[in-house]
């Protein structure tokens, strides 16, 4: 494929992206391992392409479409940061899809993180969106524990 080897370039690019996008798409989710691979092997690429106006749409696809064996690693990376990302204008994006197709486990861990954190999340646009996603996606007892978080 003409893209292996160039997957941090057109994830930036206005154009490539949205190929970058369908590849993703229409492929296996093992096909689109290697974007995954391209993004872990540089050091701060996940948190890069994750606050990109384009790249945030590439991390939304492979959290969407891939195994979460594949993306454990950049769902890591996301968890370890998820307040920064929750209130970033692109990060946010990044972090619903987390809410929505992450593990059980994942979900968890980041309704618990935005919980303590809850109060400076909701100053935010952004963060009102994670907020959003979050009582869509958690459980009834996350949605709970969230909601007394807020208000």
């Amino acid at each position: 494929m003409e893209l292996r080897g160039h997957v941090l370039e057109a994830a930036r690019c206005p154009h490539a992206n949205h190929v970058l996008q369908k590849c993703i798409a229409v492929s296996s989710p093992e096909a689109s391992q290697f974007v995954i691979d391209e993004l872990l092997c540089r050091a701060g690429s996940i948190a890069q392409m994750a606050r990109h106006r384009y790249g945030c749409r590439i991390m939304q696809h492979l959290l969407k479409r891939c195994h979460p064996w594949q993306v454990a690693h950049i769902a890591e990376t996301l968890l370890a940061d998820a307040l920064v990302f929750s209130c970033h204008p692109f990060g946010n994006y990044v972090i619903q899809h987390l809410l929505e197709y992450g593990t059980q486990d994942q979900r968890y861990r980041l309704i618990r993180t935005l919980e303590q954190s809850a109060a400076s999340v909701a100053r935010s646009t952004s963060g009102c969106g994670v907020l959003a996603a979050a009582m869509t996606h958690g459980s009834p007892a996350d949605i709970l524990w969230l909601s007394r978080a807020i208000f």
